[in-house]
């Protein structure tokens, strides 16, 4: 029914934010705002009717509302950005699904609906026993590949997924206990693609996984590439954030001093631990932060001291790798998805390198999004690779996601 179809949407924004800090909606009633102190609620998008549905959701949510504060805060702005979208997925005027929760781990969803694969080198991976297009998936270094679980549950047939074990780490604990580079594991996902007789790939790869992404399309038939939140600082400090030249500060602090490096790798636990306790702690929005119940699978590249010292390692090597002459000659089709609040990538960097490389582009950018949209966002990010990658088309704008081209 179309009114379900609107509440599940409507849940999953709700959804982020309680993932993110399930006391947040309750430290704070979500304030509507006005046009003027005495005036009638602001509309949104011309939609008074959309403002009232909006209202009545929240309302039977139990979720507590100031309309009487003049500005909207940005809780609001989500909410109302998320219900015209709803909106639109309910009139059929874009393809846009609730996410759902899988409701086994990781290790049973690869067990149930994945085969198991070794190459010679050793390096493992997964590919799904259905499903049309190849995709092959890279994830970021020492990262397990539970923040995954969505797209990699999912029960459309759009996808067949390969994803891809760096020999540096395991899919399911993280950390890192090797040494490797960008080049071996797009070695690694290019052996996987022979291997499985798949003669042309969609490739998708998130955080630091964009440079194996971009050196597997000199190593195999590529067609789409997708880069999520792709971390272009580890290859020019001048595009880090300030959470980004802080990570990178430390980790050459792990380079020319190794001794320091587990008293660094007992700083960064705590600091893990009292977000966990209390997200407001973090120095974050509530915007930037990542599942609260994620943030140690998060951490697991920083968590022990062998793993910091491969992961600065593995820092330094990627920012040795030529991205800017990469970039320039990539003839692939790209899409590239940032969240507007992602403190770790910068979407305005993205942009800006993107642009000097003058590689042709899918821009995307996403509102209310940090650094894990495959896991907060998957609804959106789903549409998104159908648009780009099943139907070949460019996305469609929503209230959420903004859509450029560069030619």
């Amino acid at each position: 029914m179309a009114g379900d179809l609107f509440h599940s949407l409507m849940l999953n924004a709700v959804d982020e934010i309680i993932r993110r800090d399930p006391q947040y909606l309750s430290k704070q009633p979500v304030r509507i705002g006005r046009a003027a102190p005495d005036g009638p609620p602001r509309t949104f998008a011309g939609s008074q009717a959309l403002v009232e549905r909006c209202v009545e959701f929240l309302r039977r949510a139990d979720i507590p509302l100031d309309d009487t504060a003049v500005e909207a805060d940005d809780a609001w702005k989500l909410l109302m950005a998320s219900a015209t979208d709803a909106e639109a997925a309910e009139r059929g005027a874009v393809s846009l699904a609730p996410s759902v929760s899988p409701k086994k781990p990781i290790e049973h969803v690869l067990r149930d609906d994945y085969e198991e694969r070794k190459l010679k080198s050793g390096a493992r991976y997964f590919v799904r026993r259905r499903g049309r297009q190849p995709l092959v998936v890279i994830n970021a270094s020492g990262v397990p590949a539970a923040l995954w679980i969505q797209l990699l549950a999912d029960e459309t047939d759009h996808f067949r997924i390969l994803l891809c074990e760096s020999r540096a780490s395991d899919l399911f604990a993280g950390g890192l206990h090797t040494d490797t580079t960008a080049e071996m594991d797009a070695a690694d996902a290019a052996l996987a693609v022979q291997q499985e007789g798949f003669d042309k790939v969609d490739v998708l790869a998130w955080c630091n996984g964009h440079l194996p992404a971009i050196e597997l399309t000199e190593k195999t038939a590529v067609d789409s590439v997708v880069l999520l939140a792709p971390s272009f600082f580890t290859c020019d400090e001048k595009f880090a954030t300030v959470y980004g030249r802080k990570i990178l500060g430390m980790l050459d602090v792990v380079r020319r001093e190794p001794a320091m490096t587990s008293a660094l790798c007992k700083f960064t636990l705590a600091q893990v631990n009292a977000s966990v306790e209390d997200p407001g702690k973090s120095g974050l929005p509530v915007w930037s932060l990542p599942d609260r119940s994620r943030v140690f699978e998060i951490a697991s590249p920083m968590s022990t001291t062998p793993s910091l010292m491969r992961y600065a390692s593995r820092l330094a090597s990627d920012a040795s790798y030529p991205l800017r002459q990469k970039l320039a000659k990539l003839t692939n089709r790209l899409m590239v998805i940032t969240g507007n609040d992602d403190h770790i990538a910068s979407d305005v960097a993205a942009t800006e390198l993107l642009t000097a490389a003058r590689v042709k582009n899918t821009r995307i950018r996403m509102a209310a999004a940090g650094h894990y949209i495959q896991d907060l966002q998957y609804r959106y990010l789903r549409t998104l690779l159908e648009s780009f990658l099943v139907d070949r088309s460019e996305p469609r704008p929503l209230a959420r996601i903004a859509v450029t081209s560069a030619t």
